[in-house]
């Protein structure tokens, strides 16, 4: 059955997609949205989810586009894997990078959060970044212990790589978050 822009797929239409504002979404066994609710359908109310929610759902995900600003205002964008951990989103990085550079002077960023199935659930995050040292190569194992599970197979070559690349970890606050409800 085909579907128009706006109209919600009948039941057990679950690899059926649809197209509303611009976003497609994903429509499970009742005739719902996937996810966040943040895609809403003719008729539907958009719902966004909660913030004990939306806390839940950046500790399931990993993937996310990081924001930060240029001297001019202009963004820059960047692809990561990011982890929550202990209410803070956690991403690895080297000094040398141009967003490393761009947060030394201007410490705020945006983070939109992606499943790995693109046009499904997001959310997008605020807040500001602290840049945190990392010359044992420890905090990058916690992160990617966080993000993958359990350790890295050869643990050692792991830390040496770390500690080669000088990496850093950017741990940023998460002061608002889009689409919540209070």
């Amino acid at each position: 059955m085909k579907t128009r822009p706006g109209w919600v797929c009948p039941p057990n239409s679950q690899k059926t997609f649809i197209w509303r504002w611009g976003v497609l979404g994903r429509l499970g066994a009742e005739g719902k949205p996937h996810g966040c609710n943040a895609h809403a359908h003719k008729n539907e109310k958009e719902i966004p989810m909660n913030r004990d929610e939306a806390m839940r759902f950046l500790e399931e995900n990993h993937r996310g586009v990081l924001c930060v600003l240029r001297k001019d205002g202009a963004p820059h964008l960047s692809p990561v894997l990011y982890a929550l951990m202990d209410g803070k989103i956690r991403v690895s990085c080297t000094w040398d990078r141009v967003k490393t550079k761009l947060l030394r002077r201007d410490p705020r960023a945006s983070l939109c959060v992606i499943l790995e199935k693109f046009f499904e659930a997001y959310l997008s995050v605020e807040g500001t970044v602290r840049l945190i040292e990392d010359p044992d190569g420890r905090e990058n194992l916690a992160l990617y212990q966080a993000v993958n599970g359990g350790p890295p197979e050869g643990l050692d070559e792991y830390l040496t790589a770390m500690k080669e690349d000088k990496r850093l970890v950017f741990e940023m606050s998460v002061n608002r978050i889009h689409p919540v409800h209070d």
